[in-house]
């Protein structure tokens, strides 16, 4: 029988766990205060980390700790000394994306689950096979994985996980420089400045004609929503369902968690799931901007972006009747309640209610119907719809029942006068017994009353357990103080919690990769002759995807087909390509080389040269001095972002640029994808990179 569907989620904060873990998530992800790729989470210290895990494995939920940045030399070495920490703390797996960090960790911990985040970006059957040869146990697969393609993923014997709820990312994980080109924040190291998100112009491919533009935000997208498509997901195969979030409210994510809790359950006990229409504007009120499944569904283009608006959206609330002075009267169509959170679209300033008025007095709350009362200090016009972006009664019944989710205990009490007390007890396939120190009485003038004695042991609410079946053992006669039963229960769960937590972790290695003789480097890599006449880096080379007989074919970062040419001299780009069995195969810079581990794990595979990512900088790549393998992007236009889908599917013309501060950025469409490029070739060149911002491109 298959196993049951992990639903996982987000875990930004201690609250946002406890959350999560209350609203039924079978797993949390969740990040240290480094090497993760949501930077700017509250995230988790080193004792906080401990607490974390003790406190999600004692209610059987795994953890899962984000560690998908890409690393330098001096960064992997203190990522392995992160990696020693969470060993010993019992994490469950690590989700990375460093292919160095993986041949380190595989090594070093071969009992230690590897996840390969969505990062890695392996969007294709190959990179399924590829990351499976690794011995990875899991892939997050693309966001941008269609249901078929899930499906025949699902048949290769790996566990994949699929994203389904929360925000999505319009460039392919883990190939998008845009935020790294354009602010100097680079999303492959967490600290991504979501430039996507961001106002653009648009011209012509030249630069020289603006064309008018519907809506401005023209690479933001709609919020992922597929809690109507978990079904057909069960179904597929998948063995994870992934809620994004880990920027998000405590209550965001309990709430989220619930409904696709009831979602998987409702499918398991054969029932007809279908959110009603409070449940789904609930979701929309925590967040929302506008939802979406297009990538699971190969829907259209306009089905996928949000270019009228990049952040979050909220409920009509209502619409403004009139103003008085410093005062909006709002004639609602929803309830509202002081400390909601409410937006103007015409003006887009937002504000939380501390002050609501009915009829000019102050009140806690106004019912849908009648005209609210709000104080402003900003210009609002008469019809100006109003939306609410927060509800605080929402927010407080996202309760945590508990602080744990209840797991069933069944206990006996044993004993007689004149000897100790013994409580006895199974949960979760684990036996426990503790005894007390003193020994029973015979009671002077009551019997034994059962139920008395199952409602003073029956206090579990700050554990994870809840009271299920209690034995009586003992003679009628037999004196209990309540006392005795307090401090016979606390011993009780302290050594059940010890025992639970003591399990050693599920035997695993990693398969021995193979150790290939790396050939020498086939003759002359031809250079770019621009690159050369400036006399920049001499392993400045050029690649092409139409190249000359006898030179190297750069293979598509994008294809997700898995069909790769019969050619011997390759340059692989994605991580399906890594077993490829070719006479000459190099290693492309979206592969993300920054490190000496990653470079000595392509040199198992056959590699004969190594271009490094075109995130290196001058002292990272110092430190490749005198490898004669190790090649440097130094002069092109780099691809900023690989999108499926084109956002500028509104405008006609096949030769288009957008417009950022003074830089254009040329759309272009290739197979598979639509491409982002930079606006000049950029070179290395004294510290770090130099960036050319100019008016026109070349």
């Amino acid at each position: 029988m298959r196993k049951r569907i992990e639903l996982l989620a987000p875990a930004g904060s201690f609250e946002a766990l406890k959350a999560a873990v209350a609203n039924g998530a079978d797993a949390v992800y969740l990040g240290g205060k480094n090497f993760g790729a949501r930077a700017f989470a509250a995230n988790f210290d080193h004792e906080q980390m401990k607490e974390a895990v003790r406190y999600a494995h004692l209610s059987h939920v795994r953890v899962y700790v984000t560690m998908n940045t890409l690393l330098n030399d001096i960064e992997l070495q203190n990522a392995l000394k992160e990696v020693d920490f969470l060993y010993e703390t019992g994490v469950d797996a690590l989700l990375i994306q460093d292919l160095g960090l993986y041949y380190e960790v595989s090594r070093r911990y071969p009992d230690l689950e590897l996840h390969a985040s969505t990062q890695m970006h392996i969007h294709n059957l190959e990179g399924v096979r590829s990351a499976k040869k690794m011995g990875l146990r899991r892939i997050v697969a693309a966001r941008e994985t269609p249901l078929p393609l899930l499906k025949e993923m699902c048949r290769e014997g790996i566990e994949i996980e699929a994203f389904v709820h929360g925000a999505l990312c319009v460039s392919y994980s883990g190939q998008c420089l845009l935020s790294s080109s354009l602010k100097g924040r680079s999303g492959n190291k967490g600290v991504c400045a979501q430039c996507c998100r961001l106002p653009y112009g648009l011209y012509d491919e030249d630069a020289q004609k603006e064309i008018p533009l519907k809506e401005k935000y023209l690479l933001s997208t709609h919020d992922l929503c597929e809690l109507q498509d978990v079904p057909e997901l069960i179904k597929a195969g998948v063995a994870s369902l992934k809620i994004e979030g880990r920027m998000k409210k405590p209550a965001y994510v309990g709430y989220i968690t619930r409904q696709y809790r009831q979602a998987i359950d409702a499918f398991y006990a054969g029932e007809n799931y279908v959110p009603d229409e409070e449940t789904l504007e609930n979701m929309k009120v925590l967040f929302n901007r506008g939802f979406t499944d297009t990538y699971l569904r190969e829907g259209k283009a306009e089905e996928l972006y949000a270019q009228s608006q990049p952040n979050h959206r909220g409920v009509l609330l209502g619409t403004v009747e009139s103003v008085q002075g410093h005062r909006a009267l709002i004639r609602l169509t929803k309830d509202l309640q002081q400390f909601d959170g409410i937006r103007f679209a015409g003006s887009e300033e937002g504000m939380i209610l501390n002050r609501l008025y009915a009829a000019g007095k102050l009140v806690s709350s106004v019912k849908k119907g009648a005209l609210a009362g709000i104080d402003i200090d900003f210009k609002v016009r008469k019809g100006e719809k109003v939306y609410k972006t927060s509800d605080s009664l929402l927010e407080a019944s996202v309760a945590l029942e508990g602080v744990y989710k209840r797991l069933p205990l069944d206990l006996s009490l044993q004993g007689a006068p004149g000897e100790p007390l013994t409580l006895s007890g199974s949960c979760d396939e684990v036996q426990v017994s503790v005894t007390a120190e003193a020994v029973l009485e015979r009671s002077r003038n009551q019997q034994l009353d059962p139920q008395k004695v199952r409602s003073h042991l029956d206090h579990f609410r700050d554990t994870p357990y809840e009271l299920r079946d209690l034995q009586l053992l003992l003679p009628e006669d037999t004196f209990l103080p309540v006392a005795l039963l307090k401090e016979l229960r606390r011993q009780f769960v302290e050594e059940l919690n010890e025992q639970r937590l003591s399990r050693k972790r599920t035997p695993y290695t990693y398969p021995e990769l193979p150790d290939l003789s790396v050939p020498a480097l086939a003759g002359e890599i031809t250079e770019y002759q621009e690159a050369a006449q400036k006399a920049l880096h001499p392993s400045a080379f050029y690649a092409s995807e139409d190249p000359e007989e006898g030179d190297y074919l750069l293979l598509p970062v994008i294809a997700p087909d898995s069909v790769y040419p019969e050619r011997e001299k390759i340059i692989v780009s994605e991580p399906g390509g890594l077993f490829l069995q070719r006479e000459h195969k190099i290693a492309s810079y979206t592969l993300h080389c920054l490190n000496h581990s990653c470079l000595r794990f392509l040199d198992r595979l056959g590699f004969e040269a190594v271009i490094c990512s075109s995130e290196i900088h001058d002292p990272e790549w110092e430190s490749f001095a005198g490898e004669e393998r190790v090649k440097r992007f130094v002069y092109g236009r780099r691809d900023l972002m690989n999108l499926k889908c084109s956002p500028l599917y509104a405008y006609p013309g096949e030769h288009l640029s957008l417009l950022s501060g003074k830089m254009h950025l040329p759309l272009q469409k290739k197979k598979h994808r639509f491409v982002l490029l930079e606006a000049m070739p950029y070179r290395a060149e004294g510290e770090g990179y130099r960036r050319y911002t100019v008016e026109k491109a070349d």
